[in-house]
């Protein structure tokens, strides 16, 4: 096989019933030759302890252009991200969710927008409906970007890199909880790229968004310092400053939602939550009245909100 133009690039763990369903969508779009000889579809599996091996084994017989690497161990989220990236032959390299499902001939469709766009760095799909109707919207660089669209990005699948912009040096994003959002924000500061029409099925298995033992609190954090780091890369300060006040404004919210789901009222957690804040002490006072608030009232309030 040929150096492909696209590598579809899976990160997966203990999600084998998932994955089944993302690459039985794949693959029936190996039928078009085109596709099939120019995609590779790269897994990289965290020490699943379910039956993820012996199932991609069964769709490498079938298909020479899946390639499958085990880690010895679970390297956590941002490590197997970063491997199955370096893992990767292709051109241009799509980080697809092992549990997301895409549409026919979503391949056909994406492999044109890639001919006519060689030269971008970066490739998002819209989904979000932020085009409302149009196929593809284009930015000259990571201001316009944040300006137009703030941090479309931050869901894994949606992100398509030119992998001759990608930085060698990635462990450096190691353990943020984002590192595919910290790539995307380094890649395009000062390149062109693009925004592409949705092409994922709806789905209806239980979404995963991390918010077990309240995580949803720890990852907003982790967030709100990868922009604040932009300064790094020469964004405009005035975009950083609007995105960062809009994460002061959201920290109520977030953190009601967190304790509802698990996070507990101790010292290192309130701590944390000084620290990163207190520059905004309204929103923090707002949101320590949240933090101490007892979880089954937060759960009546969201649940009469919900009605």
């Amino acid at each position: 096989m040929n150096k492909p133009l696209l590598s579809i690039c899976i990160p997966t763990y203990n999600s084998a019933h998932y994955l089944k369903e993302c690459l039985d969508c794949i693959v029936c779009q190996f039928k078009n030759k085109e596709v099939y000889n120019q995609v590779e579809i790269v897994i990289s599996d965290n020490a699943s302890e379910d039956n993820t091996q012996e199932l991609v084994k069964k769709y490498q017989k079938d298909f020479t252009n899946i390639r499958y690497f085990r880690n010895s161990r679970n390297l956590e989220f941002d490590r197997n991200v970063d491997i199955v990236i370096t893992k990767s032959e292709g051109n241009f390299c799509w980080t697809l969710n092992d549990d997301e499902f895409i549409e026919k001939d979503a391949l056909k469709f994406i492999f044109n927008i890639i001919k006519n766009n060689l030269d971008v760095a970066y490739i998002c799909i819209d989904s979000n409906n932020i085009l409302k109707g149009n196929k593809i919207r284009y930015f000259k660089d990571g201001d316009d970007w944040l300006a137009n669209v703030g941090l479309t990005g931050g869901l894994i699948s949606q992100n398509i890199f030119n992998k001759e912009y990608l930085p060698s040096n990635r462990e450096k994003y190691y353990d943020n909880l984002w590192i595919h959002l910290s790539l995307v924000l380094e890649v395009i500061a000062h390149r062109p790229n693009i925004l592409i029409r949705n092409i994922f099925k709806s789905t209806n298995h239980p979404c995963s968004h991390g918010w077990e033992k309240g995580n949803s609190f720890f990852t907003y954090i982790c967030l709100k310092k990868i922009i604040q780091d932009l300064h790094k890369y020469r964004y405009d300060k005035r975009i950083i400053n609007r995105l960062t006040n809009g994460f002061a404004k959201g920290l109520s919210r977030n953190i009601a939602s967190a304790k509802i789901h698990g996070l507990k009222i101790s010292f290192s957690n309130f701590k944390l939550l000084i620290k990163e804040f207190y520059n905004y002490p309204f929103w923090l006072f707002v949101s320590i009245l949240v933090f101490f608030t007892p979880r089954f009232i937060l759960k009546k309030i969201k649940n009469f909100k919900n009605k």
